[in-house]
């Protein structure tokens, strides 16, 4: 399965999963010379928060294949969300969001 088809499906189920997520285009455009996307290099592909006990928690989603292999730039961006207490990983399934979002409240509720 592609990335592109697993973004597909995640965007599906995110309404079960009480979350609301944004596709984070990122590039350069030659003509304007300037770079958009949150951040320029290594933010996650899918953006937005996951609602946990009416609370909003911001989400950073980076989608792989199931060969994909993530940058160090994209690790970096991943670790500092979680830092901040946000909710963010690698996922290559609607199920590995599910177990993402499931291990998030676990630590929390300990």
């Amino acid at each position: 399965m592609t990335e592109s088809q697993i973004q597909r499906l995640i965007f599906e189920s995110q309404s079960q999963l009480n979350q609301k997520l944004f596709r984070n285009s990122a590039g350069y455009d030659k003509q304007r010379k300037i770079r958009y996307g949150i951040p320029n290099k290594g933010g996650c592909d899918l953006l937005g928060w996951t609602v946990i006990n009416n609370v909003a928690v911001f989400t950073g989603i980076e989608v792989k294949s199931a060969t994909g292999r993530a940058a160090e730039r994209q690790l970096c961006f991943i670790d500092a969300i979680r830092k901040d207490g946000g909710i963010a990983g690698i996922c290559r399934s609607c199920e590995d969001v599910e177990r993402m979002i499931d291990e998030y409240v676990e630590k929390r509720t300990d």
